[in-house]
């Protein structure tokens, strides 16, 4: 995983989607920042929900077994790319909310 594409990613992330990012070190799939926030959101899915110091940003682990879930029931929407997966998602993130939700985070 690298630092530098999870950060562009998700100070771009203008558009609402969740980028995926697998972490061989502990063996789950991360997300960060916003795209952490959407994926907290999604009922059905177990997460563990924190800070990364490391990252300066909130993130969310999934088991890889989630994971999977998630990519066969969004086969026709979920993109891959060099290391990393990114799934659009219909959802607008209020800057409020998300700032509340990132405090209780950390």
């Amino acid at each position: 995983m690298d630092d530098e594409i999870v950060t562009i990613n998700e100070v771009f992330n203008t558009e609402p989607g969740i980028y995926f990012y697998q972490d061989k070190r502990i063996g789950c799939w991360v997300a960060y920042g916003y795209s952490a926030y959407m994926l907290s959101q999604i009922s059905g899915i177990n997460h563990l929900t924190g800070f990364s110091e490391r990252m300066q940003m909130p993130c969310v682990c999934i088991a890889d077994i989630d994971f999977k879930k998630l990519v066969r029931e969004n086969a026709k929407s979920i993109i891959c790319k060099d290391g990393w997966y990114y799934l659009p998602v219909k959802k607008t993130i209020d800057s409020e909310i998300y700032n509340n939700w990132v405090k209780k985070v950390r």
